[in-house]
């Protein structure tokens, strides 16, 4: 867990930074953290780690940008992907307190995900719809 989500921290920033990004990198990168971090929140959650229904917002934060995505697509107004701080953010929160969840079953991390994941990811939908509205409109 540790590896997989450092490893997609460090793809991610050296393509922005040596400014290789690419459409279909963005478009493939939340789709793949959806299934990566998707399943190990509900596999947690089935474990008896957290509350099934916090799997399921690990789910759903990933399903819904990605269902949204598509139905733009399929509107043809599908805006250039860009990442923002709050989908960065509620990423790395996930992949944190979920692979400390996996690593050593501290009730308080628990917690922190209780409060944390929901709120980060409802701050990641707002920021990623908000920057859709903005580049969506016509300059």
């Amino acid at each position: 867990m540790a590896v997989a989500g450092l490893s997609d921290l460090v793809d991610g920033t050296i393509a922005r930074r040596l400014g290789s990004t690419s459409q279909v990198g963005a478009a493939l990168d939340p789709i793949m953290d959806g299934l990566f971090y998707g399943g190990v929140a509900l596999g947690l959650a089935f474990g008896g780690a957290y509350p099934l229904w916090l799997g399921a917002v690990v789910v759903l934060r990933y399903l819904v940008p990605v269902a949204a995505g598509g139905v733009l697509y399929l509107a043809h107004r599908l805006p250039r992907f860009q990442h923002t701080f709050f989908g960065r953010l509620s990423t790395t929160l996930i992949a944190v307190l979920l692979g400390g969840i996996a690593l050593f079953r501290l009730p308080g991390l628990a917690t922190f995900a209780i409060v944390l994941i929901p709120l980060v990811t409802l701050l990641a939908w707002v920021d990623l719809g908000w920057t859709a509205v903005r580049l969506t409109r016509p300059r």
